[in-house]
């Protein structure tokens, strides 16, 4: 809500996405649907199955301005009983 620490709050929320995007890349051999349906969230238009170790793994390749979309719980809770 403070303007002032808006660029601040850009830089984290840039971050996160971008660790995420990351992670997707790395669990995408052996977690094929989660890792799917995380890049799927990031709003990513490039395809998944087109991104390699290392290059795809270097810091700052989500796009400025990429817009991310709510989506299901990727591992939902297991319920108790």
């Amino acid at each position: 809500k403070d303007p002032a620490k808006r660029d601040e709050l850009a830089g984290v929320l840039y971050a996160a996405a971008e660790t995420l995007r990351v992670l997707a890349v790395a669990i995408a051999p052996i977690m094929p649907r989660a890792a799917a349906a995380l890049w799927a969230q990031l709003g990513i238009d490039d395809p998944l199955e087109a991104q390699r170790l290392p290059a795809a793994g270097v810091w700052g390749g989500l796009a400025v301005g990429t817009k991310s979309a709510k989506g299901d719980s990727l591992f939902p809770r297991l319920e108790a009983g």
